[in-house]
């Protein structure tokens, strides 16, 4: 995207049909993006530029009577914003894969059972296992340095302090409680049911309908994920030269008595 801004302006009006339309007006201008952009740029200024692009967002609006918010033009799109939903969709599908190969291995170790395991998840958690021993006696030494001499101060905390804390409690729970049957009588009037009746009917009417628009933004946003992805590519290994710089530079830094 080089020194250019790519404009993606959506306007919403008062209906579903409106909502949908503008869904597919993003979707359009992103295969745009896809399909002209040639330079992405350095990676630090596109998501310099995230502050600025927040600032040209303009403030959501109302003004439905079928309860559909009316958003104002989404101006300067930069192109850190656009990179931001593949960011996420990277990030969203490495924790994902960590959390299915991690699935079940925590219990295998507790229990010992390592029948579901794959093969290399059950050496990982038998090496766990034979950890234990030593775990156990370094559970016990923190332990007895940290409750050390405590044992007696608890003993008068229960004599002298919480005889005190339960008068306060106790008082405090006595206000509250005519807060709370107040309350609840208010929820079994007449004028109570028939607002949460207007609000349950309301919000159903303004679902109705909204599954077509629904989809056309979440394959936007897909689509868009799948765009920015594809610029982080080299992030790997473009991170492993900087912490490699700046372990350098501390190491020298360390060295001269510099640092």
């Amino acid at each position: 995207m080089a020194s250019t801004t790519s404009r993606i302006r959506i306007i919403f009006d008062a209906s579903v049909d409106g909502l949908e339309a503008a869904a597919r007006r993003a979707s359009a201008a992103i295969d745009g993006l896809e399909r002209h952009e040639k330079n992405i740029g350095k990676l630090g200024s596109a998501f310099g530029s995230l502050t600025k692009a927040a600032a040209g967002m303009t403030a959501i609006t109302g003004g439905a009577q079928t309860a559909v918010a009316a958003v104002g033009t989404l101006a300067n799109l930069t192109p850190g914003l656009l990179l931001v939903p593949g960011a996420l969709a990277s990030m969203g599908a490495a924790f994902a894969t960590v959390k299915v190969g991690l699935s079940g291995f925590a219990d295998a170790v507790k229990s010992g059972d390592l029948s579901k395991l794959a093969p290399q998840a059950q050496a990982t958690a038998k090496a766990f296992r034979d950890l234990a021993p030593a775990a156990t006696e370094l559970r016990k030494s923190v332990q007895d340095a940290l409750f050390k001499d405590l044992a007696p101060q608890i003993k008068e905390l229960g004599v002298k302090t919480l005889p005190v804390v339960k008068t306060g409690l106790t008082g405090i729970a006595q206000a509250l409680n005519p807060v709370a049957v107040n309350f609840a009588k208010m929820l079994s009037t007449a004028e109570a049911t028939t607002a949460l009746k207007t609000i349950f009917a309301d919000t159903k009417t303004s679902l109705d309908g909204i599954g077509p628009a629904a989809a056309n933004v979440g394959l936007a946003f897909l689509k868009l994920a799948a765009f920015g992805t594809k610029y982080f590519a080299g992030l790997g290994t473009g991170l492993t030269s900087l912490s490699q710089a700046f372990k350098d530079f501390v190491e020298r830094g360390i060295a001269s008595g510099s640092t």
